[in-house]
């Protein structure tokens, strides 16, 4: 072989040698390429899944501090129906929840009853109870089954209820429904949901009391009517709410008339007995929702929330009617004089007062017995 002949071979061999070390070289860029791009893509879904976990732990922080702060809240105040509307707001917040009721049993009268979520009234008797033997249970959970023909719209699948204390002794339940057949609520909302419980059964019946010792408060104890205090405050209360939603309200007042001889004649214990005669009456004639009061000795005010004049007429007239058909012993040609006022949309509770005060001594002007 040349000496030509072996400088190309030589060459040759260098080139092929450079072309090898490049295509290493060029391989090994691209490995590390594609290690730092697979590197980047799962740092990036690391990064996404723990934003995503920060996002839901924040949420769950939120969640749990605004579910504190709801029954926190549920002992700062006194006022029963914040308390119960209080109750079945935290109880319908919980994660699956579609509605709730709160059921507090009362000795004397209706149990209380606070709903979210559901559009059809909760019947009065509406229970959930523990098993037969009584054996204090920690929970009840319920399925409900429809008919097919008779399924309701949106209708609810389960239930779990909760007892609710106070002093150790079992005052009522709160429930938990959901339109879904699965369970009413997420299951790690169960322990928020004894929470609520907890704090609320001795919220409930402390606003109990003091509601109890209010009323009695604000009520005549021979008649058993509201008093003057009760009557006063229920008019500005009822007054505010007819502006705010645009709603009628009519006031009564009535005046026995001459009832000064009529007490001469009988004595103040027949007299006594001749008002709680005519409170009956009036509170007969009266319809649900209306607010009947003894203000004074002989006079009686009734208020018509939700009521135009029309229905305040109506009112005076099935009194009289009643006092025509079951006359008084005592004082069997009793009557009444009533002032009627209608609220106007710029009268506070004094102006309305004030114009059925006026139409009263209209009345009783006319001779009595007769309503202005």
């Amino acid at each position: 072989m040349t000496v030509a002949a072996i400088a190309l071979a030589a060459a040759l061999a260098a080139l092929c040698v450079v072309g090898l070390v490049a295509a290493a070289g060029s391989r090994a860029r691209r490995d590390s390429e594609l290690r730092v791009t697979t590197a980047l893509l799962q740092l990036g879904r690391r990064m996404d899944a723990l934003s995503g976990e920060l996002g839901a732990a924040v949420d769950r922080v939120r969640e749990d501090s605004r579910r504190a702060r709801a029954i926190d809240a549920l002992g700062q105040s006194l006022d029963l129906d914040e308390v119960l509307a209080r109750t079945a707001d935290a109880v319908a917040a919980l994660p699956g929840a579609d509605a709730s009721v709160v059921h507090w049993g009362r000795a004397d009268g209706d149990p209380l009853v606070a709903v979210r979520g559901l559009t059809a009234p909760v019947a009065p008797s509406h229970e959930i109870a523990g098993p037969p033997d009584g054996a204090p249970v920690r929970a009840v959970a319920l399925s409900y089954h429809y008919s097919d023909e008779a399924e309701p719209e949106q209708a609810l699948r389960s239930a779990i209820a909760v007892p609710l204390r106070a002093d150790g002794a079992p005052g009522g339940f709160i429930a938990v429904y959901s339109r879904s057949a699965d369970a009413a609520i997420e299951p790690d909302a169960f322990s928020a949901l004894e929470a609520i419980a907890q704090h609320a059964g001795p919220a409930i019946e402390n606003a109990r009391l003091f509601d109890a010792a209010q009323r009695l408060s604000e009520t005549d104890p021979q008649t058993g009517l509201l008093n003057r205090r009760g009557y006063e405050q229920a008019l500005v209360r009822e007054v505010a709410r007819a502006h705010r939603y645009g709603h009628a309200l009519s006031v009564c007042e009535f005046d026995l008339d001459g009832f000064k001889a009529v007490n001469d004649a009988i004595g103040v214990r027949d007299a006594d007995d001749v008002l709680a005669a005519v409170a009956q009456r009036i509170g007969e004639a009266a319809h649900k929702g209306d607010l009947v009061s003894r203000v004074s000795g002989n006079s009686f005010t009734v208020l018509l929330p939700g009521s135009p004049r029309i229905e305040a007429e109506g009112l005076f007239a099935r009194v009289q009617a009643g006092l025509r058909r079951v006359p008084l012993a005592q004082a069997p040609g009793l009557t009444l004089s009533c002032g009627i006022a209608e609220l106007a949309p710029d009268d506070e509770s004094l102006a309305l007062l004030a114009r059925a005060h006026e139409a009263l001594v209209q009345a009783k002007r006319r001779g009595g017995g007769t309503a202005a």
